[in-house]
């Protein structure tokens, strides 16, 4: 098998703490013109190519569905989603939306949560702006990873690393909380991380958060505190991710210029 191919300029820079802000982040705005076209963060995503963004299949708009979405837009190169701290601050109309078809929009732990953004335009690569690699079809993810994104402060993007749990120990760490919450996770499309001490975890505002290890994107923020209705950081919540690995063939279907085509590194990188 060939070894991954990374982009090494950029992944360093994910290893100085959250002062840096990975080029493949993005935040997904919805405009709201009779405020004065402020622009609000809902939901994170991540760039797979200069036309396409890949996030959680909560965040498609629901009154949204067919194009076009003149007040929906991803937001890239900046570490801040208001812009005040703008590095170079790219701004793309949404134009489609396409939620992976099984995903129960009905259903706040659905899984199959995964979707695919079309852009209008095509993103001006540049240092602060850069797709990351896919992983590999069916690839399982294990060790240390980081997610990026904003959580609940709506400041500055913040990089945490995270440790991949085991299906078990996630399905236990959720019963811990409320009895039967593991029937809650699918063993087909969700893996968890820890710690579990409450120090480190996705938050509101998280849904489409990247998870990366060594350049490679292996997980999408999905369902956790807000959807089971508690606060973020309880003491032995883990956060739940849905598994890129096993949506490749989904991807593929749309976004056809991808920039790094799916890792081909041996499961034993991970």
């Amino acid at each position: 098998m060939k070894p991954c191919i990374l982009l090494l300029t950029f992944a360093l820079a994910l290893l100085v703490g959250a002062d840096e802000h990975p080029p493949y982040l993005v935040s997904i705005q919805q405009i709201f013109y009779e405020f004065g076209d402020d622009h609000y963060h809902v939901c994170s995503g991540v760039i797979i190519s200069p036309f396409w963004i890949l996030t959680s299949a909560t965040c498609v708009h629901p009154t949204r569905m067919r194009p076009p979405f003149p007040a929906y837009v991803v937001v890239a190169g900046t570490t801040t989603p208001d812009g005040t701290e703008n590095r170079q601050e790219i701004s793309v109309d949404i134009l489609r939306q396409y939620a992976y078809p099984d995903f129960d929009k009905y259903n706040a732990f659905s899984a199959y949560d995964i979707a695919i953004f079309q852009l209008d335009f095509p993103l001006t690569l540049n240092e602060h702006v850069q797709p990351v690699q896919l992983p590999k079809k069916g690839s399982l993810p294990r060790g240390k990873a980081e997610i990026s994104g904003w959580g609940s402060t709506f400041n500055e993007s913040a990089i945490a690393e995270m440790s991949v749990l085991d299906y078990t120990e996630c399905a236990n760490a959720l019963d811990s909380i409320k009895d039967g919450d593991s029937q809650l996770l699918s063993n087909v499309s969700n893996f968890c991380t820890g710690p579990l001490d409450g120090s480190t975890g996705s938050c509101y505002f998280d849904k489409g958060s990247p998870l990366v290890q060594h350049g490679v994107l292996v997980g999408i923020a999905s369902w956790g505190a807000t959807a089971l209705q508690i606060e973020c950081g309880i003491n032995g919540l883990p956060s739940i991710f849905t598994e890129v690995s096993q949506f490749i063939d989904f991807i593929e279907s749309y976004a056809t210029d991808l920039t790094w085509p799916p890792c081909h590194c041996e499961k034993s990188e991970f």
